[in-house]
């Protein structure tokens, strides 16, 4: 176990490097890490090595970049690369504008117009597979091997191929296709990053607003920025809080107590440790019960009630989610709640209350994963 730890606190240690000295040109490589901490959270718990596809990247890429490309404080979006040529950003906005009366996720937005979301995608990937991807595990110009194995392609791909593997990708032929989008990881690197996915998302999303703030000199706090850049807005969230209301019988979640009109809208498993905003991880609960969880894992009995819901009310939920233009996820949602309370140590404080925690060494968890998984494999 001692080594396992020494071997993860090397990982860390040289994953911070990559982070501190990443290119300072584009935020991609943010995106990037993000990306694949992320996707490594909800694979956590396969065992060996771990295969990711550009496509998939590229999903969690334009996610992580949608909320960005609106304008800011009532001017233009936020510039996120130097010098001349379209970035993921601007390609984001132009489609955005594209749709009649915009819309709140890339999920969304795929319903209402799925070849011009297809399209974006596609644009999004190429960029990726050009760079960060083959340009992630450099350190200056010395290479690091840390994170995948040798990529299929070369450091300047052509297009052609790519091109044809998404015309075949969109025409459903798996069979025909020209290029390799797989990315391997490491063995044990995805366990790795879940690990350590609390605290590394919350330090590259920092970094990424640093970044931001010194491309475009943006005059606000660097909180207020990364809560722009990364954090759904409050207005996009209080339309959901009646449906959410009417939905948990207008009590709060976590004490069961009548809500009042403090109530607020909480993400169950917190933002910070996950960035995931669907609906099924979104509950009522009082300001200060909210306050006081924090950004804190939850006892058994929570994760419990959650679970419940999760199973009898996911249909509710989806029909909430699309009257009010939002989006659910319980499959991605159930796989992260559930790879958060994977491996915890004994002295993880669970929260019970306000002011009251317990450690997660005392909690009967296993029986609680378990019925969760059994949930996850009905979805």
């Amino acid at each position: 176990m001692a080594a396992q730890s020494d071997d993860t606190i090397a990982f860390a240690t040289q994953l911070l490097e990559l982070v501190h000295r990443a290119d300072t040109t584009t935020s991609y490589k943010y995106a990037l890490l993000i990306a694949l901490t992320e996707l490594a959270v909800e694979g956590h718990g396969r065992a060996g090595k771990g295969e990711l596809t550009t496509r998939q990247l590229a999903t969690r890429v334009l996610e992580l970049y949608w909320p960005q490309a609106r304008a800011f404080h009532g001017g233009e979006h936020l510039r996120q690369l130097g010098g001349r040529g379209k970035s993921i950003v601007d390609h984001i906005a132009e489609f955005r504008a594209s749709l009649d009366g915009g819309a709140s996720s890339p999920q969304l937005a795929a319903r209402r117009d799925r070849s011009g979301y297809e399209r974006l995608l596609d644009r999004l990937e190429w960029l990726l597979i050009r760079n960060p991807i083959p340009r992630l595990q450099r350190l200056g110009k010395q290479p690091l091997d840390l994170l995948y194995d040798s990529l299929s392609w070369p450091e300047e791909p052509p297009k052609r191929p790519i091109t044809a593997y998404q015309r075949a990708l969109a025409d459903g032929d798996d069979e025909l296709r020209e290029f390799d989008n797989r990315i391997t990881l490491h063995e044990g690197v995805g366990a790795k990053l879940a690990t350590l996915a609390p605290l590394l998302l919350p330090l590259v999303r920092r970094e990424w607003t640093r970044f931001v703030a010194r491309r475009n000199l943006a005059r606000c706090k660097e909180a207020q920025l990364e809560d722009f850049l990364f954090a759904p807005s409050r207005e996009q969230l209080g339309k959901l809080r009646p449906g959410l209301t009417r939905l948990q019988d207008r009590r709060c979640f976590y004490c069961d107590e009548a809500l009042t009109a403090r109530s607020e809208v909480d993400h169950f498993l917190a933002w910070s440790r996950c960035g995931a905003s669907a609906i099924d991880n979104l509950v009522i609960a009082h300001s200060a019960c909210n306050g006081d969880k924090s950004d804190l894992l939850v006892a058994r009995h929570h994760l419990d009630r959650w679970i419940d819901r999760l199973d009898r009310r996911r249909d509710d939920l989806r029909e909430l989610a699309e009257r009010r233009h939002w989006y659910a996820e319980p499959g991605r949602i159930g796989a992260l709640v559930r790879a958060s309370y994977d491996g915890l140590g004994q002295t993880t404080p669970l929260w019970v209350a306000r002011e009251t925690w317990i450690p997660a060494g005392a909690e009967r968890l296993a029986p609680t994963r378990r019925a969760l998984t059994r949930v996850l494999r009905q979805l």
